[in-house]
């Protein structure tokens, strides 16, 4: 599968795609945010985010062999790397989605 030319978030948009959760603040949406937040924060909580790809033009049985997702760090209270796990969700996700 290809994605041609590239993924393009469209975070920062109210009713768009991609947004975060955060676990302080569990009935906060996050869909007009300007950036996707993952892991601990220095105030203890934990993020999560949430990215939907579009895979419409993606014909019915087609099989993925190779994919792969490049994330950058712009903002971090340490330069130490970390892991970050990807998963698929298990429902939908919206502009509400707390």
């Amino acid at each position: 599968m290809t994605i041609d030319p590239v993924y393009t978030s469209i975070i920062g948009t109210t009713g768009g795609g991609d947004t975060h959760v955060n676990s302080l603040t569990p009935t906060t949406s996050y869909a007009a945010a300007t950036d996707l937040r993952v892991g601990k924060a220095t105030d203890g909580s934990v993020n999560r985010a949430l990215v939907r790809f579009d895979f419409a033009g993606v014909p019915a049985g087609a099989l993925e062999v190779d994919a792969q997702l490049k994330l950058y760090n712009f903002d971090a209270s340490s330069c130490t790397g970390a892991p970050v796990d990807v998963h698929t969700l298990a429902g939908a996700f919206g502009p509400t989605t707390t």
